[in-house]
């Protein structure tokens, strides 16, 4: 008798088809388990990958499937997708001849095929990988991954490595990349145009980073809107200096955009005149197509640097005058109180024999000596109650936010140590240096007394006006504590004598000018 055969099942590793083969009987069950063994061990492979596997025959159609359970995908692959062709799925027509072009190449070949494509996919931009090798002589298995997330993570690193993350456009080492080969002698000579955010370092100091930082926006921002063109790259280059390398290369058309950039920045100044924006600039052209663009980039760098220098005083000075325009809006302050107050200690001091040059100083130190105070939150200067210990601590910062800008101020560098020790007392108490009676400077001794006194006769977020009487009082108490002793008794001889004449034109003075003219105090 023949050798008796048995039915041996095999089953497809990723899908649910069966299959037969015959083996002698008695051998049935070893190779039974061993095709079980063979196909589970397939299986557990298949299954940690994490990714959609397909296999193809040589036309497209679908034999077996298996998807990832978190990949987004709009190929059917359920069960029901076996024997579909891919001509029938919801595919773009360039992907469905792609994916027949792979699979075609791998059968014939026998390498493996790479296809990267995009698809939009429930309104999202999806970043595949299809990968085809082939697995006999009519069918393909193609591997799909989703691999948007990386390729994101690639777009946001190379966004990183060429941008500049607070403006937002391109930085330094882009900029230098764009410059440093050969000039593009296909694309024409080009312009480079620098420009520089002067006062940067007097702003941070003084208005704090965040305010610098949007100064360094508005400019950015400019910049963008003017150099426009597909081929125009703006850059900033350092802390406080931007550069573009534009197609423009004729003059006129160059100094046409960049007066269209600083008109940008003057409107802006217009409309937002408590923020200090000016720049310097300068521009090049390759005027020669030989010349490299390194060598167009230094004579920009130069020429802004030259208008910067002649510049630079008249710059500074108007920075501190809107600084100090944007302290009035914010503050109490008003230019009669510090009209008030340069007449007082002009008095004064000609009472006490300065000299021209100190009398100069001391209004100009009477007008800004609070300069500071820009610095300081608002939240905090108007507050209507008591300071706190924290808010009384950044308070006194205005001393030393003051000194510094008069430093930057070729106009009050001559008072900035008066800025700086402005609120010091007789007796050390005061701040920030601590020091005490006659090297606490003149001026500063002089303004002491005059400020208190205006300040106490006039409201303030915290109190009402105190009457002249109940001020000079308070004044005489502080005597040798908070004020000079030798000052006091002749700053009142002349604000009852002279100066208090200007204060007493006020209204709310009437009644107290009366008791005056009849003799009293």
């Amino acid at each position: 008798m023949g050798e008796m055969r048995r039915e041996v099942l095999l089953q497809h590793p990723f899908s649910e088809q069966e299959s037969f083969l015959y083996a002698p009987d008695g051998e049935a069950p070893l190779i039974h388990e061993s095709v079980r063994k063979s196909v589970r061990e397939k299986q557990a492979v298949i299954d940690v990958i994490p990714d959609t596997l397909v296999l193809f025959d040589r036309d497209g159609v679908i034999l077996e499937s298996k998807t990832a359970t978190d990949f987004e995908t709009t190929i059917p692959l359920e069960t029901k997708a076996c024997g579909m062709n891919i001509g029938e799925l919801r595919l773009p027509p360039e992907i469905v001849q792609n994916y027949l072009h792979c699979i075609n190449r791998a059968l014939v070949t026998g390498e493996r095929q790479f296809y990267p494509y995009n698809i939009a996919f429930r309104g999202k931009r999806r970043h595949r990988e299809a990968r085809f090798t082939k697995v006999s002589s009519t069918s393909v298995l193609m591997l799909l991954r989703d691999v948007t997330e990386i390729c994101l993570s690639h777009e946001q690193v190379q966004f990183l490595r060429r941008h500049d993350l607070m403006t937002g456009v391109y930085n330094r080492m882009y900029f230098q990349e764009m410059i440093a080969g050969p000039a593009p002698h296909t694309s024409g000579a080009q312009g480079i145009f620098m420009c520089d955010l002067d006062g940067l370092k007097l702003i941070n100091d003084t208005l704090g980073h965040a305010v610098g930082d949007e100064t360094l926006l508005v400019v950015a921002t400019a910049l963008r809107k003017t150099f426009a063109g597909e081929n125009d790259v703006v850059a900033r280059i350092g802390g406080d200096e931007f550069a573009v390398l534009c197609d423009l290369s004729e003059r006129a058309s160059l100094e046409s955009a960049i007066s269209a950039f600083l008109g940008r920045i003057e409107e802006y100044c217009r409309d937002h005149p408590q923020l200090p924006v000016n720049v310097s600039v300068g521009w090049a052209i390759q005027n020669d197509s030989s010349k490299h663009l390194s060598d167009v980039c230094k004579e920009a760098e130069h020429a802004m640097n030259r208008q910067k220098m002649h510049q630079r005083q008249s710059l500074r000075s108007a920075i501190v005058k809107t600084m100090m325009k944007a302290l009035e809006a914010r503050d109490q302050i008003t230019e009669e109180h510090t009209q008030r107050l340069q007449e007082l200690v002009e008095k004064i001091g000609r009472r006490l024999g300065l000299s021209w040059t100190q009398l100069a100083d001391l209004r100009l130190f009477a007008r800004f000596h609070d300069i500071g105070k820009v610095g300081i939150p608002d939240h905090i200067l108007n507050k209507p109650t008591a300071l706190t210990d924290e808010e009384y601590a950044l308070m006194k910062r205005h001393s030393l936010i003051g000194y510094r800008i008069a430093c930057e101020s070729p106009d009050l560098a001559p008072i900035s140590y008066l800025i700086l020790t402005h609120h010091e007392w007789w007796d050390g108490r005061g701040y920030p240096l601590g020091i005490q009676g006659e090297a606490i400077p003149l001026e500063c001794r002089i303004l002491a007394i005059v400020d208190a006194f205006d300040v106490m006769t006039n409201d303030r977020p915290y109190r009402k006006a105190m009457s002249p009487d109940a001020a000079m009082s308070s004044i005489r108490r502080c005597s040798g504590i908070q004020f000079d002793p030798n000052l006091v008794e002749s700053a009142m001889e002349v604000i009852l004598e002279e100066a208090l004449e200007a204060l007493c034109n006020d209204t709310r003075f009437a009644d107290w000018k009366a008791g005056m003219n009849k003799g009293g105090t």
